[in-house]
């Protein structure tokens, strides 16, 4: 049963500690509302995650290359 929660666990996006976190631990997570990555709620800053930066990258690198 254990190995099914590791994997649904994330990392955090902000502050990249090993520690796994979990969707369901809504009082330490919060999930980004643009690309829905988890991060602990003490890390997360609106406007500033990394996933929605990295898939901007992405977005800007393949239109470019069109």
């Amino acid at each position: 049963m254990r190995q099914i929660c590791k994997m649904r666990g994330s990392l955090c996006e902000f502050c990249n500690n090993r520690e796994i976190i979990f969707p369901f631990d809504l009082i330490h997570t919060v999930r980004c509302p643009d690309c829905r990555s988890l991060a602990h709620r003490k890390c997360f800053r609106a406007g500033t995650c990394p996933m929605c930066a990295r898939i901007a990258k992405l977005a800007s690198a393949r239109k470019s290359q069109s």
